[in-house]
């Protein structure tokens, strides 16, 4: 039998875990990710409006008035579906 040794580091002051950072002061969001998404091409078209709203949602937590914002989007990519 063989046995792997796996070194865990204890008493970090923050850890990596899910795409969030965790620390002492709280949960918030990795900065990496946060970059990704301001990178993310603008939305040209529902669907890529729809995508983007996809990838964005899991972050709401972490927005105050972000359903407010969210319903503003929508109400305009539906108002843009029903032109074409």
């Amino acid at each position: 039998m063989v046995w792997e040794v796996v070194q865990v580091p204890f008493y970090q002051l923050k850890i990596h875990y899910l795409g969030n950072l965790i620390s002492d002061e709280g949960i918030y969001v990795d900065p990496a990710k946060v970059e990704a998404i301001i990178e993310w091409p603008a939305p040209t078209n529902v669907p890529e409006v729809r995508s983007l709203m996809g990838l964005i949602g899991y972050y709401r937590w972490f927005v105050e008035g972000f359903s407010k914002i969210e319903n503003m989007i929508v109400e305009i990519a539906e108002e843009q579906q029903e032109v074409f």
